[in-house]
């Protein structure tokens, strides 16, 4: 059942996985991002991990299929991948909120 409430939250939003770890915070993590061009023809390709708390600690790597680690990131970010190949990619996050550990993983698809 959750699986299926997890998969239709991805899909209502568009390539957005929003997953309520806990009451107090709310993660936001793409499953898909691409390149899109703004209105001076410029390509803008950005990962950007969002929360809607402070947590203590955090951690999120993402990795290849092959198990490489190509990101690593110790608090929410927006960061450029432009240096990642159309692919299938592996992550891990871990956090901590008031006493408690928090965990999800999962993938992400650019395209």
């Amino acid at each position: 059942m959750k699986k299926i409430i997890l998969a239709c939250l991805s899909l209502l939003s568009m390539g957005t996985l929003v997953a309520q770890y806990n009451p107090n915070c709310e993660v936001t993590i793409p499953d898909l991002f691409t390149s899109e061009m703004d209105d001076q023809g410029k390509v803008e390709e950005f990962f950007e991990l969002r929360l809607s708390c402070e947590p203590d600690t955090l951690s999120f790597n993402l990795y290849t299929r092959a198990g490489d680690t190509v990101f690593v990131a110790n608090e929410a970010f927006k960061w450029n991948a432009t240096d990642l190949k159309p692919q299938i990619y592996l992550y891990s996050l871990r956090y901590q909120q008031d006493g408690k550990e928090f965990k999800k993983n999962g993938f992400i698809t650019k395209y």
